[in-house]
């Protein structure tokens, strides 16, 4: 986890006004693979060896105006640390973008699904 981007790894800065990225959050792998065999398929996961999180310098202000907001964004971006892709359900905590309103760590049962898909 780093705090306002030190690395500059995300482009600019955050600005309260006009918007931008909050933080990111990925996965590293060593290129190895491993499978499972289910029942009715085959799947391939790749071995996660590091998951990490950036939050974007400039975003105080944005976590000013909201108690929840810093636990709503770190519940997405370790979603993708965890290797978790957007989610096209506009309830999931994996939705492309904030929604605010005090959700905190709410999981829809996309959400859920994704997790209980994650090969350990």
């Amino acid at each position: 986890m780093l705090f306002n981007d030190e690395n500059n790894d995300i482009a600019g800065s955050f600005n309260c006004v006009t918007g931008g990225i909050l933080a990111f959050g990925g996965w590293w792998t060593d290129g190895s693979n491993h499978s499972t065999a289910q029942a009715d398929s085959a799947t391939t996961f790749k071995t996660i060896t590091e998951g990490d999180i950036v939050t974007q310098d400039g975003i105080e202000c944005w976590l000013d105006t909201t108690t929840k907001g810093l636990i709503e964004l770190l519940n997405h971006e370790f979603g993708h640390a965890l290797g978790i892709d957007h989610s096209t359900v506009f309830n999931a905590a994996m939705w492309p973008n904030i929604k605010g309103a005090g959700r905190g760590a709410f999981l829809d049962k996309d959400d859920k699904d994704a997790t209980t898909a994650l090969e350990y």
